[in-house]
C-alpha cells in the first residue's frame, strides 16, 4: 500500500514540477517579448530599418 501511495506522490510531484517549469518558461518568454519593444524604442536606428 505504501509503495502505491509513494508512486502516486512521485507522479503528482512530477506533474506539478512539469507544470511549474512550463509556467516559468512562459513567464520568461513573456519578459523577453516585453524587452524587445523597449530595446527597439531605445535604439533609434531600429526604426529606420
Amino acid at each position: 500500500m505504501f509503495c502505491k501511495f509513494n508512486s502516486l506522490v512521485n507522479l503528482t510531484l512530477c506533474v506539478l514540477l512539469s507544470e511549474f517549469a512550463s509556467l516559468i518558461f512562459r513567464a520568461l518568454e513573456n519578459t523577453e517579448d516585453t524587452k524587445l519593444p523597449l530595446k527597439s524604442s531605445l535604439n533609434p536606428q531600429a526604426h529606420h530599418i
